[in-house]
């Protein structure tokens, strides 16, 4: 049976945890029927909440989960290099896809169903993106909104990587043959903008991506938003520009 490896940053998440392990165990049996198993790599980056005793909780009530404990917090750059190195050690014959979300409960799990369908249609990378028709943001302010609109523009405008229009989002479903060729890549930025880096890397490496419409369920959100705003847009601008 084929596997959907889904790895999912955790700092100071502790009350998300069990209601995504939840959605998690729904996905899992609904993967099953069709020939897919799921296993959901949780990274705890050094959280100084629960959160770590939340994720052996949940590993230890679903076998289809397991734990990665940073010793030291490393950010969100450092969890896609653990995600990164941890998948390249795997064998690549049972591998189907690899999946990132964010681990504040605000993606829901479901929605990589319709991104598995673009893998099947050939696609490398498939991106949960709030930009497409269908896709519904609950719970962000409107000037969030009209800032991240204006975002995407600027990020068209320097990028223009086909197809995409959301740079900036963390759920993307790789292809794992594409993901794995990337066990080595070396980041320029510690900051959020990474996650444009890991684009870019994939178009360089001629992928073929596309987007699907989801839901964004900020309202979701149980914990603090980690990212500086501007400090985030500017060094995403920067990677983009020199691209």
């Amino acid at each position: 049976m084929k596997q959907l490896l889904v790895y999912v940053p955790c700092y100071n998440e502790e009350e998300a945890i069990e209601p995504m392990a939840n959605t998690f165990a729904t996905l899992h049996e609904r993967l099953q029927k069709n020939s897919l198993q799921l296993q959901v790599v949780w990274i705890n980056d050094a959280s100084r909440d629960t959160t770590p005793e939340k994720i052996d909780a949940v590993c230890s009530k679903y076998s289809f989960a397991r734990a990665i404990h940073h010793p030291q917090n490393k950010g969100l750059v450092g969890v896609l290099e653990t995600s990164l190195s941890d998948a390249g050690t795997l064998n690549s014959e049972n591998l189907f896809a690899i999946g990132i979300l964010d681990g504040d409960n605000s993606h829901p799990a479901e929605f990589f169903l319709p991104m598995i369908e673009k893998i099947d249609l050939g696609y490398d990378l498939v991106i949960a993106s709030r930009f497409q028709v269908g896709s519904i943001v609950e719970g962000v302010p409107f000037h969030r909104q009209l800032l991240s609109l204006g975002m995407s523009y600027l990020f068209r405008l320097a990028g223009r990587i086909t197809n995409v229009h959301d740079y900036s989002c963390g759920f993307r479903l790789y292809k794992a043959p594409l993901f794995q060729k990337l066990k080595d890549y070396k980041f320029r930025k510690r900051s959020f903008a990474c996650m444009v880096e890991l684009l870019i890397a994939c178009a360089d490496k001629k992928a073929l991506c596309c987007e699907v419409p989801f839901i964004l369920r900020y309202d979701q959100k149980m914990s603090e938003s980690k990212m500086r705003v501007w400090w985030t847009i500017r060094e995403t601008l920067s990677v983009l520009i020199k691209h």
